[in-house]
């Protein structure tokens, strides 16, 4: 029985070109995750996916994201 894996990982949070451990091990048909601003832009500290042309980029919300705290509260993050 053949299995199918996919790596999903994230990109990095070093604002590089390149992607960063662990997702760098995923450049041969790999994903890697970016994070996004609300305006669709790439958040400035997130890392890219290079210029692999078999690595495949996803990207995901990572700005001002809401998070509940104790007592009824919540705030945003990054």
């Amino acid at each position: 029985m053949a299995y199918l894996l996919i790596k999903v990982s994230a990109a990095g949070n070093s604002g590089g070109f390149s992607p960063a451990n662990p997702a760098s091990y995923a450049m041969e048909y790999g994903f890697s995750v970016e994070a996004i601003k609300s305006d669709r832009t790439i958040a400035h500290f997130s890392n890219g996916a290079g210029d692999d042309s078999n690595m495949y980029d996803l990207v995901a919300p990572g700005v001002d994201i809401f998070s509940t705290l104790p007592d009824h509260t919540y705030a945003s993050w990054i």
